[in-house]
């Protein structure tokens, strides 16, 4: 399970900015999670539930997951479509030269801060 190891760098960044802002605590912190990011959400949610309260600044921080769905651009065509069953055939021309525009993302997005 290495959404472990992903909540303690998330909340390594998340600690760091805190302190560089002067914050006493962070309530809420906003993850964006791609589908085929290789990150699953429930586990990564249940190791922040875990590791969050254990250092003082995140102690009482919510963790809210933006969920993302692959979409991706057809560079033959130029058609943008959403992969069905992660396959990233154009389907408007058939072309395989098709590239990923997200889906596959994992950012900190926002920290909101008791400062």
């Amino acid at each position: 399970m290495h959404e472990v190891s992903v909540c303690e760098s998330l909340l390594d960044v998340v600690e760091e900015t805190a302190k560089k802002h002067g914050a006493k605590s962070v309530c809420l912190v906003k993850v964006r999670i791609g589908e085929i990011s290789g990150v699953v959400p429930e586990l990564l949610e249940h190791a922040f539930e875990v590791l969050a309260p254990e250092r003082s600044i995140t102690r009482r921080a919510k963790l809210l997951i933006e969920r993302v769905k692959p979409s991706a651009v057809c560079d033959a065509c130029g058609k943008e479509f959403t992969p069905e069953d992660y396959i990233f055939i154009c389907p408007g021309c058939g072309s395989g030269r098709t590239r990923l525009l997200e889906g596959d993302e994992l950012i900190l997005e926002r920290i909101r801060m008791e400062v």
